[in-house]
């Protein structure tokens, strides 16, 4: 492992981690099997509780590699916090190790397609006005096996700020580094939601290229922090956070051409909110766990948006009542309604 690699990259992958060694070896294994070569990847231990059994992991899979692959494999301890540090400061720390065009963000739960720098970086070397490029991915269990997904949609930087379109997922993004700079890149502010937050900032700069293959898996498992207590509720918070705080700043600017957009994108955030937390208080009333945070979901979407609570009601009741499909009234229809009044009432 060197702490300079011999070849001028076009491309810096930033890892930042803060976890055991063990996550590392299966991402940084896809980084070296890219069939483009003229990459580095710059590995942050962000605080991880074991950084000596980190460091040589990456020694170990870098030895491994073929040609000169280890040349450009880095590791550096984040000296900016000594402590295990936010994913934003990590990445912020990491990319500014780096100089390569674009950017590139390999999560230690993320594994790469071959091709996956060679369609990626390649769509914005022919696209030299385009900011980033995004592609499709899927999530996969801890032996390996996919299980769902999402696609990259074709959208223009105005539909995606107006929620018409859903944004790029980090995990399978590449950024030209210097429309990263002129956004900012990530805000140590936010503990969850900074990637979104960072994405919003970047379409205002430019263009985004749709990649339309599935070249990303997001591996699922405890460790994630998704799957950690309270995640939900921090994700819904985050992201009403950030998309209020842009609305206050572009009014403050006297952008309110993009204050009205974000606002639409709010409220469509809202109803897909009240649809999950629905979804989450019903099958906590069926299987009585976790019936605490999902009253607490569904109260905070009532709170901020009646009008996603009432239509969320509604649809649930469409499909619980079987409208345009027959006639049954299915169980848990009178759930719904009891449920809606319950949550009237404890608002």
């Amino acid at each position: 492992m060197s702490e300079q690699s011999s070849l001028l990259p076009v491309v810096d992958i930033i890892t930042s981690t803060n976890r055991h060694s063990s996550y590392l070896a299966p991402a940084m294994a896809t980084v070296i099997a890219q069939s483009r070569t003229d990459w580095r990847h710059i590995i942050v231990d962000n605080g991880s509780p074991e950084p000596a059994a980190l460091a040589s992991a990456v020694r170990a899979v870098a030895a491994a590699a073929p040609g000169d692959a280890a040349s450009r494999v880095t590791l550096h301890r984040n000296a900016r916090t000594g402590q295990p540090s936010g994913v934003a400061d990590g990445r912020n720390f990491g990319i500014s190790l780096g100089s390569a065009d674009f950017v590139a963000f390999l999560d230690d739960d993320d594994l790469w397609e071959p091709d996956y720098l060679e369609q990626l970086v390649g769509a914005l070397e022919a696209r030299p006005d385009a900011v980033a490029a995004y592609c499709g991915g899927r999530y996969v269990n801890s032996a390996g096996v996919a299980f769902g997904g999402w696609t990259a949609e074709e959208a223009t930087a105005d539909q995606m700020l107006r929620g018409m379109r859903p944004t790029p997922r980090i995990v399978a993004l590449i950024v030209r580094r210097s429309a990263g700079e002129a956004a900012g890149w990530f805000d140590p502010a936010y503990d969850m939601g900074e990637d979104n937050e960072f994405i919003y900032r970047l379409m205002r700069t430019g263009e985004f290229i749709a990649v339309p293959a599935t070249l990303v898996s997001y591996r699922r498992h405890a460790g994630n922090t998704t799957a950690a207590p309270g995640a939900r509720k921090a994700m819904r918070e985050a992201g009403e956070r950030y998309l209020t705080e842009h609305i206050r700043a572009a009014r403050a600017a006297g952008d309110h051409t993009l204050a009205h957009k974000l606002r639409q994108n709010r409220r469509r955030a809202r109803h897909d909110v009240a649809t999950v937390e629905l979804r989450a208080l019903l099958h906590a009333l069926h299987t009585r766990r976790g019936l605490g945070e999902a009253l607490q979901g569904a109260r905070w979407v009532f709170r901020h948006s009646p009008g996603a609570f009432v239509a969320a009601c509604a649809r649930r009741m469409v499909t619980a009542f079987g409208l345009g499909r027959n006639s049954h009234v299915r169980d848990g229809s009178l759930t719904v309604l009891t449920l809606a009044s319950a949550v009237l009432l404890l608002s």
